[in-house]
């Protein structure tokens, strides 16, 4: 109900594909370990990760070598953001250029939670790393905005 292009569900003929992978993780980004924590993630045979990075979605560069692991072994990587309302871009910082260049998928603003669910539910339809990235980036039910308007942090209803 906060965005323009709200829709309430049952406008359209209602089609149920349910089936989630099991096999995803979401990892917050501590400064540290986070690459031994990817690299036993992919040890355990997880089939998609997604990390929740700092303010634009970067990650610690000694993480970037677990992410062209991750890419090599066909698994994806969705990075997120800490920040309420934020947005991934990974074009700041050169750890980010690293970080598109070992395969990390942007979530762009969708929430942690969000990226979590779209992923889990992608895989259980396709392992091919271009169609995860394509699906990944397709507005599917309104969890991704292409760009935030200025009006988006005025609350609704008044004051």
């Amino acid at each position: 109900m906060l965005r323009g292009d709200y829709r309430r569900r049952g406008e359209s003929d209602l089609q149920a594909e349910n089936g989630f992978e099991e096999r995803v993780a979401l990892v917050k980004h501590f400064p540290g370990l986070i690459g031994e924590v990817l690299d036993a993630l992919l040890d355990r045979g997880f089939r998609g990760i997604v990390v929740e990075g700092t303010g634009f979605g970067h990650v610690s560069s000694d993480a970037v070598k677990v992410l062209e692991r991750a890419r090599d072994e066909g698994v994806p990587v969705v990075v997120t953001t800490q920040t309420i309302f934020g947005r991934v871009n990974l074009n700041v910082y050169s750890t980010g250029r690293k970080m598109l260049a070992a395969g990390a998928i942007p979530a762009g603003d969708m929430t942690s939670e969000a990226a979590y669910a779209k992923l889990s539910w992608i895989l259980a339809r396709t392992q091919d790393l271009s169609e995860v990235r394509e699906l990944f980036h397709r507005n599917l039910a309104g969890e991704l905005s292409e760009r935030h308007i200025l009006r988006l942090y005025r609350h609704v209803g008044g004051v």
